[in-house]
């Protein structure tokens, strides 16, 4: 029986160990949002697919749908973890578990993928503002999921004038040198709001 193939962009946000030689991955994908998916002998030091599916790094997946399940029968390097990435590699894994917290089910977010993409393209490349850039993806990440409200109504509850955190700050999906210095400027106002939201949401 044949099975149609698809090929998508995603984010491995962590891995798990099956069998002799193989692993269950935790895809966030462009195409499908969070999904699991088998991985067949990549464990083995001859694997072709092992250099592009590390842990948090980024790949162009293909993958089938069978009876138990998704499955991974080809993979592209997009970008992968520098091994003195150490900060970066953290950081990603920070938001890697706080997506698994918060997504459930199958469903195309292209935006909120792009948002966490850009992200971990400048955690890999270690090019500084690495806390800022964090603070943002977090709060675009809860604001896109439902769990923060606009930056206007965050101000006003703040008691801050209503352009204090820039009404375009969870719009955009990279990460300009305006939002990071709005971050720097409202980091107080915007670790209580996602504090908050995180412990509303009881996750």
């Amino acid at each position: 029986m044949a099975y149609e193939k698809y090929t998508t962009d995603a984010l491995i946000l962590d891995s798990l160990e099956r069998g002799e030689a193989d692993k269950v991955l935790v895809l966030y994908t462009r195409d499908f949002g969070l999904l699991y998916a088998r991985v067949s002998g990549v464990r083995r030091g001859a694997s072709r697919l092992r250099p592009a599916l590390q842990s948090y790094a980024r790949a162009h997946v293909s993958l089938v749908r069978g009876k138990i399940g998704w499955r991974i029968v080809g993979a592209q390097s997009v970008a992968v973890p520098p091994k003195d990435s150490v900060e970066g590699a953290a950081v990603f894994s920070r938001i890697a578990k706080l997506l698994r917290r918060l997504v459930h089910g199958e469903e195309s977010m292209p935006h909120l993928f792009d948002t966490i993409a850009h992200a971990h393209a400048h955690f890999l490349r270690g090019g500084g503002n690495t806390g800022a850039i964090e603070l943002v993806c977090v709060a675009r990440v809860l604001h896109v999921l439902g769990y923060l409200p606009a930056p206007r109504e965050l101000a006003r509850q703040a008691g801050l004038p209503a352009e204090s955190l820039g009404s375009a700050l969870f719009v955009s999906t990279t990460y300009e040198y305006t939002d990071i210095e709005n971050a720097r400027v409202q980091e107080r106002v915007l670790l209580a709001a996602i504090n908050e939201a995180i412990s509303e949401s009881q996750l």
